[in-house]
């Protein structure tokens, strides 16, 4: 009992005077890069308070576990959040697969498929030759359609590209397949689940921490609980601060 007290006050105060801003895990970012390996997999909501602005009503987030991507394959995706990656061994077959049908599909041999046919059949062809199903069920017949016509995102413009162009036609093959491989994926195979990628953001020890150990680079004055200051990377400020500064540079430019 004695142990897990004195750890339990360990952990506390490291992550109060830690740098690492309540990561468990520090993970250093490139700042001249527009990517971020961080994406919130899941968040811990107050159980016992409601808050209510307007006519919305919202729970604080106590602690926010984020998954963050190794980049083993040089992106900030190379677990496969947004999609499951293409095997190694599928991609060739795939290309050969693009370069047989293109006639027969949209080639000399074809004619001028409408994107919903274009993606119903190259999803159909997926699934019979890389996966030994003859016909589709119903939820992948809703994502062909979904994939063509969807107002708000679809396929469109890229069904439109590899009628005119073959290797936009391959492109195309890539992305459905990436399609029927999300689809598929089983729900504990999500990258989410990747509890060795986890870092751990708890929001009360965050705002213990800059309460009790942080100051305001400009007037040094602290925090007061629950603040969101603003930050430049290295130092943190409070917003009338830096108003102030800036209504300052503005005098002296005159």
């Amino acid at each position: 009992m004695f142990i897990v007290f004195f750890s339990s006050i360990t952990l506390i105060i490291w992550v109060c005077v830690s740098d690492n801003d309540i990561q468990l895990t520090a993970h250093k970012l490139d700042l001249n890069t527009v990517h971020d390996p961080l994406i919130v997999a899941f968040e811990i909501k107050n159980p016992f308070r409601v808050r209510k602005i307007g006519n919305h009503t919202f729970r604080d987030t106590w602690i926010t576990i984020w998954h963050c991507d190794p980049e083993s394959d040089g992106t900030d995706d190379s677990c496969g959040w947004t999609y499951p990656n293409i095997p190694e061994e599928k991609h060739e077959l795939l290309s050969k697969l693009a370069t047989e049908e293109r006639d027969f599909m949209v080639g000399d041999l074809g004619y001028l498929m409408s994107p919903y046919e274009l993606i119903y059949w190259i999803y159909r062809l997926i699934a019979w030759r890389l996966h030994n199903r003859e016909s589709l069920n119903h939820k992948e017949m809703v994502e062909c359609m979904d994939l063509a016509i969807n107002p708000g995102d679809n396929l469109r413009w890229y069904c439109q590209a590899a009628l005119e162009n073959p290797d936009e036609f391959e492109r195309l093959f890539f992305m459905i397949y990436r399609q029927y491989l999300r689809l598929h994926r089983p729900w504990w195979k999500h990258p989410r689940w990747h509890i060795h990628h986890w870092r751990i953001k708890i929001h009360p020890l965050q705002n213990l921490r800059r309460f009790l150990f942080e100051r305001c680079a400009t007037c040094g004055k602290r925090f007061s609980w629950g603040y969101a200051p603003i930050s430049n990377g290295s130092e943190v400020f409070h917003h009338e601060c830096v108003r102030e500064c800036k209504s300052h540079q503005i005098v002296e430019d005159v």
